[in-house]
């Protein structure tokens, strides 16, 4: 079966139709052509019968008479020696398969073959001993010329109304396509997308329904977002005060605790507030991949940081710039914690933006590969004691901008550099 609904609905549509119209062939125009055959050879046979009986008795008169005839009854009949009757090779095809087996029924004893290149056929047919009577008939003695007309007005009248039904059919199918498409957009983060609700009654019930759930997330993440930045800044403020208090104590092992204690934080804090700042809707502007990498890179440069990148494929795209820089930036530095060696490659196809960064660090168990996208996991608890440690939040804002942009992640061992392996992709406009 076809993977679209549309196609799937004409399959249901068009089988039954193609369906009724074989078995209405099989029954119903075999017996029509078989009826029209035995007409005609029957037929046949009458005037054979005549002609054997008035060639009996008037064998003189029996070349003209047969003139007359082949005249009156569309066929050329002519009397041959019996040997030719049996030294004539017979080749049939089409209907005239039908009109041989036709007379075998009838247990006659005639012959029918066909001339070559052409639409002739003969019937030799014994008169005595000596004597065959040959006939030659054109096809459609055997078969009216209006024996198509049935069929080709059925299959013409189906052909129309299916195509009537699939025009309709396709009209209530759009409504279906849109919500799709809007359901898709909201997964890449795309809230501006219009949709109405139109359609049959159930269809316009899912849009509104589903329009009423977007505006219940939306508004969801809207008090979520707020709610963080609130505790965020009102925590840092607090920060603010001890690092003025702690400022005027005297220098000491406690003081020095003290401060690495709210460097780390302050530190906590500041993820707090990137994350919340990467669920504002940012506008979607071109942006070159290249030109971002390389000014990430670049930057790590300065610090002495050995890094290599490259780029194919389309080099302006939209997306939302400060998203991909993020996300990068965040890669690297996790990347360059454990790692002295890092490998970036990065190419755009079918609307999709997939960047690779391999380094050569002690990589992540692979029990622990899914693991590290989750907010505030940490491989090892220990390092959490050191005031540079991360907060367990880059992977995971990593993640959820990807998301966003109906894009993946995920992470594995690097068969280059032989730690880890990092592969994203990000779903991007060609054109706004």
């Amino acid at each position: 079966m076809p993977r679209r609904i549309l196609w799937r609905t004409m399959v249901i549509m068009v089988l039954p139709v193609i369906l009724l119209q074989t078995i209405t062939g099989i029954v119903f125009y075999r017996q029509y052509i078989d009826n029209q055959i035995e007409q005609s050879v029957k037929l046949t046979r009458l005037n054979i019968d005549f002609i054997d009986r008035y060639a009996k008795d008037y064998p003189e008169q029996v070349d003209i008479f047969l003139d007359n005839f082949s005249n009156a009854y569309g066929g050329f009949y002519k009397v041959i020696p019996y040997q030719d009757f049996h030294t004539q090779k017979c080749s049939l095809s089409g209907v005239m398969v039908l009109v041989r087996k036709k007379i075998q029924e009838l247990g006659l004893n005639y012959r029918l073959c066909g001339i070559k290149n052409s639409n002739l056929y003969r019937l030799y047919v014994p008169l005595n001993d000596k004597n065959t009577l040959r006939i030659t008939y054109h096809e459609k003695y055997f078969l009216t010329t209006q024996w198509h007309f049935l069929p080709v007005w059925s299959i013409a009248s189906s052909i129309i109304l299916i195509a009537i039904a699939f025009l309709f059919l396709k009209n209530q199918m759009r409504p279906i396509m849109r919500l799709g498409k809007a359901a898709q957009a909201f997964g890449r983060g795309q809230d501006d997308y219009t949709l109405y609700p139109t359609g049959a009654v159930e269809i316009r019930e899912t849009a509104e329904a589903f329009i009423e759930m977007r505006e219940k997330i939306k508004s969801h993440i809207s008090g979520r977002t707020l709610l963080l930045a609130g505790v965020s800044h009102d925590l840092r403020t607090i920060l603010t005060h001890f690092s003025l208090e702690i400022s005027l104590m005297p220098d000491s092992d406690e003081k020095t605790a003290l401060k690495s204690d709210i460097k780390q934080m302050e530190n906590i804090i500041d993820s707090y507030l990137n994350f919340v700042s990467e669920h504002h809707q940012q506008p979607y502007e071109s942006v070159s991949p290249k030109t971002v990498i390389l000014d990430m890179v670049n930057h790590f440069h300065i610090q002495g940081k050995n890094i290599e990148c490259s780029h194919s494929g389309q080099d302006n795209i939209y997306l939302r710039s400060q998203s991909l820089q993020r996300c990068i930036l965040n890669l690297l530095s996790n990347s360059l914690k454990y790692a002295d060696k890092i490998m970036i490659t990065s190419y755009t196809s079918d609307n999709i933006l997939t960047i690779i960064i391999h380094d050569n660090g002690t990589g992540v168990p692979e029990h622990l590969r899914q693991d590290i996208f989750k907010p505030f996991f940490k491989i090892d608890s220990q390092r959490s004691i050191n005031q540079n440690a991360s907060t367990g939040l880059g992977l995971a804002l990593t993640q959820d901008i990807i998301q966003r942009h109906g894009g993946t992640i995920y992470a594995e061992q690097s068969d280059i550099l032989g730690g880890l392996k990092i592969t994203m992709t990000l779903m991007f406009k060609s054109e706004l």
